[in-house]
């Protein structure tokens, strides 16, 4: 909290303002280093894309790109706590050394000098008193100024020993509070520090963290702050991530649908962004991050009888009185035992392990269960016994039979994530009843989803189909299908999320209409080039891609007027020109444009003419 990572931040943004080297990068080290990860970081700055899949092949491809051409370039790397194997990583260092590659450190271990063999150690002293207390009135305002808040206030500037972190989070906190509340945080903060706290971090540190954690009042945010916790130091936690698991857990009192749990994380990561307990995301604005030393005060608040972080299973005991347990590794672990007793465990989050069957036999009461990373080829039998779980995710995971997953009839949340050999979707999916989000996103093999399954669904909430399923049939009375129909989506009276492409407009139902939208990705046609600009889209976006023999009636008519992102291309116009567009596309916000003259005529022509009506959006615009 002493402010390493802005210093190095604020010296590589210097360097690349002033061009004092030819190119300049960064990357995480943190308390478990990921070789895998730290390479990609920084290939990624160079743009340097990798084809080996071992480290060490990964390793000898960045080492070359580093001393390509002997350019000057800086590599930073961040929040380091032991000997770093650089060579192991690609990095030339020392004798070695033969490009122009100029390399700092940060640490809270002075210690890991040594070990590194540093040219130049530049300790960061905490702010002189004068610095540290401008810090602290910036953060509150002056109100500090008073006769009666300065004298406490210069006392807690003082317990939280000159440190910009504790300084800021403690401020925020104490903004717009009374005297009297002013003088019993300067009590708690001259209380000793409880033994259980982890030994890096300071009581300086902690005490400031854990009266902000106290001060927040409500308990959702803090337990959103402790599910961040089960993430590993400096990831990119997304809020979506939160939203299922929160819903899984039955953290949001009074919530009953995914976009009122979608809305209410949002609302929470942004109190908690505003208590500086949380930071933005690194990429956008759909994730958050934690600072290192706040995520190991969290820790120590959940203490180690609510969450295990970074658990070696094969070291816990028989019996587990926890409520969650996250072990994330790049190692593969081998559990050969007969399972575990956890009794209370609610949240599981395991990567790439392998599993006996009889796993889950003593987590009866889990809730939420993620898997990453993992060879599944017919699921573990005792995940049948699993009959309270609500959230399951499986990312990067190698599937065989998914069947079983049908007997888990509580399950409301089935996240798929690049399941890239997910072949088929068996009818005993259709069995979950309570189901509210399925979500197939990049599972690109999928080829079959038998008939029955999606009608089946009839709470769905939330469907988010691969980009790639094109398996799509039409139904016709009296013929058997082998696959899905788009008729089936007309059973989700529910459904109010849905991401799907579509092929052939044609295969779209004249009858499905879909009115209770609130957010859609619909794809119909050739939509490759849409597909790119995806990540940048709205809430309501439709890619028409087709020629005049096309029929674009009902459903197809609605998704137009109520579209805010449309990207149109066709080859005639006879059947769009229809009554029901006559009022224009009130809704739009984004056009995507082909060069069709006649095309853009029409559309602009419809646009115009809701500039007379009282409903029309004055934010739109073509673009």
């Amino acid at each position: 909290g002493i402010g390493k990572t802005t210093m190095v931040k604020e010296r590589r943004f210097r360097a690349e303002v002033e061009k004092l080297f030819d190119e300049v990068v960064m990357a995480v080290v943190s308390q478990n280093p990921n070789l895998t990860k730290i390479q990609a970081e920084i290939a990624d700055r160079l743009g340097l894309k990798f084809v080996e899949e071992s480290i060490s092949g990964r390793a000898d491809r960045l080492r070359s790109r580093l001393v390509q051409d002997n350019k000057r370039i800086l590599v930073i790397l961040d929040d380091v706590w032991k000997r770093l194997d650089l060579e192991a990583i690609g990095i030339p260092f020392g004798s070695h050394q033969k490009s122009c590659c100029k390399i700092i450190f940060t640490s809270r271990n002075r210690d890991v000098w040594s070990e590194i063999r540093t040219k130049v150690n530049v300790a960061i002293d905490v702010l002189t008193k004068d610095e540290a207390w401008h810090l602290f009135r910036e953060t509150v305002g002056n109100s500090v100024d008073t006769i009666e808040l300065r004298p406490v206030a210069e006392e807690i500037v003082y317990e939280c020993g000159c440190l910009p972190l504790a300084l800021v989070i403690i401020g925020r906190a104490l903004i717009n509070r009374s005297e009297h509340f002013w003088k019993d945080t300067l009590g708690k903060l001259k209380l000793p520090c409880p033994n259980n706290i982890s030994s890096e971090v300071p009581g300086e540190v902690y005490k400031p963290l854990k009266l902000s954690y106290d001060y927040l009042g409500d308990e959702e945010a803090k337990s959103c702050l402790l599910l961040c916790c089960l993430f590993p130091e400096d990831f990119n936690i997304p809020i979506e991530t939160l939203v299922r698991y929160g819903m899984g857990l039955r953290l949001f009192q009074g919530i009953r649908t995914l976009e009122r749990a979608r809305d209410r994380v949002h609302a929470l990561t942004e109190k908690l962004r505003g208590c500086f307990l949380l930071l933005e995301g690194r990429y956008d604005e759909e994730s958050v991050r934690m600072h290192d030393v706040v995520r190991d005060v969290a820790i120590s608040i959940a203490s180690r009888d609510e969450i295990r972080d970074g658990a070696n299973l094969m070291e816990l005991p028989g019996k587990i009185l926890c409520a969650s347990i996250s072990m994330l590794s790049d190692k593969r672990n081998e559990l050969q035992f007969e399972g575990f007793d956890c009794p209370v465990l609610e949240l599981l989050r395991l990567e790439d392990v392998n599993l006996p069957d009889n796993f889950f036999k003593g987590m009866s009461n889990l809730k939420v269960l993620q898997l990453q990373c993992m060879t599944i080829p017919s699921q573990p039998s005792s995940l049948t016994l699993l009959k309270n779980l609500r959230t399951l995710v499986l990312i990067y995971c190698e599937l065989g039979n998914v069947s079983a997953i049908g007997e888990l009839k509580k399950l409301e949340i089935l996240n798929f994530d690049y399941c890239l050999r997910l072949l088929e979707l068996p009818k005993e999916i259709g069995q979950l009843t309570n189901l509210r989000l399925l979500d197939l996103k990049n599972c690109d093999s999928l080829v079959k989803i038998s008939p029955g399954v999606l009608s089946g669904l009839s709470q769905l909430e939330e469907l988010y189909m691969p980009n790639d399923f094109k398996k799509w049939e039409v139904e016709i009375e009296g013929k058997e299908r082998s696959n899905a129909s788009l008729t089936e989506l007309k059973s989700m009276t529910h459904l109010n999320v849905l991401e799907i492409f579509i092929p052939d407009p044609n295969l779209w139902p004249k009858d499905l209409l879909l009115v209770n939208l609130r957010r859609y990705t619909i794809m119909i046609g050739r939509c490759t080039d849409f597909l790119e600009k995806k990540k940048k889209l709205s809430e309501k976006n439709l890619s028409l891609v087709f020629d005049a023999s096309a029929s674009l009636e009902g459903g197809i008519n609605i998704l137009l007027k109520s579209a805010t992102t449309l990207h149109f291309k066709v080859t005639g116009l006879k059947n769009v020109i229809n009554e029901p567009l006559r009022e224009g596309f009130v809704h739009l916000k984004h056009l995507i444009r082909k060069k069709n003259i006649l095309l853009m005529q029409w559309i602009w022509s419809r646009m115009l003419s809701s500039l007379s009506s009282s409903h029309y959006n004055s934010q739109s615009c073509l673009i």
